[in-house]
């Protein structure tokens, strides 16, 4: 079943209901949501609240209870979908070169070794990651690690990245520097802009990154607030202390406050 390949929406979650089968507590409950190719989206919510789980769905690993997720116009149990996951903390194998961790999706997909490293070098160096070829994993800072990390899911190919708390395990610098990196990395792939879909807690974060930040409720998960977020990119961390930055932490903080006096 296709909902219109091609148009603008590249991720439809539709009346998605979701709960494990051992368990009677429901994690998903009515979810319906659209996401815009090249879009960059921000999941919030409290802890153990489910957020993870609709990662999972996105990638195939679980499937709803009932509904349906379309990607790209197909329905997500099309064995041609592709998503791209880039966890908390990097997946990059200790026993290759960050070379060789970087251009394993090249690897899978047949590519000479010529040609893989050829690519490879030459984003290598767009990504700022110059001179670390030979390294290892353990050789590099945690930043330069998730640059290593992100570099691999964009040479996957994929049209969607999940991004599941990337930059957590950073300290505050490194972490507002990586924001920016990856702003700038992302605004360079005219060819093929990824849609980015995070999941943070980190309310600055989220509005500096994202086209939208949508709010979930405590379990089952539903939408309860999508906030557009007016910053014009190239983004600046100052953008957070106008008027508009101060307003729209507010109105995030606002709907938890909520729901921790109702619950």
């Amino acid at each position: 079943m296709s909902i219109g390949k091609g148009n603008s929406i590249i991720l439809r979650l539709e009346s998605l209901f979701f709960q494990y089968p051992t368990l009677h507590k429901e994690i998903i409950h009515n979810l319906n949501l659209d996401i815009k190719r090249g879009e960059i989206i921000t999941f919030m919510a409290p802890s153990g609240t489910g957020k993870s789980t609709i990662f999972r769905l996105i990638t195939g690993l679980e499937q709803p209870t009932s509904g349906s997720i379309y990607i790209d116009g197909l329905k997500s149990d099309n064995k041609n979908q592709k998503i791209g996951y880039m966890p908390q903390q990097d997946l990059l194998f200790k026993w290759r070169t960050i070379l060789e961790n970087v251009i394993l999706p090249l690897e899978l997909k047949g590519l000479s070794k010529k040609k893989r490293e050829r690519i490879g070098r030459e984003r290598m160096e767009i990504f700022g990651l110059s001179g670390t070829e030979k390294s290892y994993p353990h050789q590099l800072s945690g930043g330069m690690r998730q640059r290593a990390n992100f570099l691999r899911a964009t040479l996957s190919g994929e049209s969607i990245l999940l991004l599941d708390e990337p930059f957590s395990s950073l300290d505050a610098m490194t972490r507002l520097s990586m924001q920016k990196w990856l702003l700038e990395q992302w605004g360079r792939q005219v060819d093929h802009q990824p849609t980015l879909i995070f999941v943070s807690h980190d309310i600055d974060e989220a509005l500096f990154l994202s086209d939208r930040v949508i709010v979930f409720t405590h379990s089952p998960l539903s939408t309860y607030k999508i906030v557009d977020v007016p910053f014009k990119r190239p983004r600046n961390h100052d953008q957070l202390l106008t008027s508009d930055g101060i307003r729209l932490k507010r109105e995030i903080m606002a709907c938890f406050d909520w729901k921790v006096q109702k619950s």
